[in-house]
Formats: C-alpha cells, structure tokens, sequence
C-alpha cells in the first residue's frame, strides 16, 4: 500500500503521462481527418473488437513460418502479462486489493 504522498506523486504522473498519450492520438486523429472525405467512425467501432482480439491472439502472425511465430507470440504475450501484473500491483497500491493474489 502506497503512502498518501506516494499515492499523489504517482496520481500525478499518471495524469502528465495521459496528457501527453492524448495530445499524440488527437494529433493521429487530427491527421486522418485531414484527409480526403471524412472517415466513418462507426465502421472503425465495429471493427474494434475483432482488431483487439487479433491483437490477443496474434492471429495474423501464426499464418506463416510456425516456429518464429511461435516466438513472437511468446514475446508479445509476456508484455500483456506484464502489462496485467503492473494493473494488479496499482490496484493493490491505491485500493489494497488485489486481482491475482498469491
């Protein structure tokens, strides 16, 4: 469990680190938009979830060449755990509650 000012500190950096993810995916939005016609935004939300899954699974990765797929997907499966375990440890640091205990 975080201290209070551990706990403001690092509220702090989470909040200039969004700012600053915003400001990049508003500039890639501002430069899609900038193009010819206007993009359908509704298309893109239907496509979100079969695109989150791909990303997931690696879906398109293991098409060709088995063995490096493999590899890659082993890769790209140790950051999403890695990303997973960071969430537990900031639920456990501001709420004393964990996802995955021990």
């Amino acid at each position: 469990m975080l201290t209070l000012a551990e706990k403001i500190i690092f509220a702090l950096a989470l909040l200039v680190s969004l700012y600053f993810t915003w400001r990049g995916v508003a500039r890639i939005t501002h430069n899609i938009a900038s193009g010819q016609g206007k993009p359908d935004w509704q298309v893109v939300l239907r496509k979100a979830g079969g695109a989150i899954f791909k990303f997931v699974t690696f879906q398109p990765v293991f098409r060709f060449r088995p063995i490096p797929s493999l590899l890659h997907g082993l890769i790209g499966w140790g950051f999403l755990a890695f990303l997973l375990i960071n969430l537990n440890d900031i639920l456990y640091a501001y709420f004393n509650w964990r996802w995955v205990d021990h």
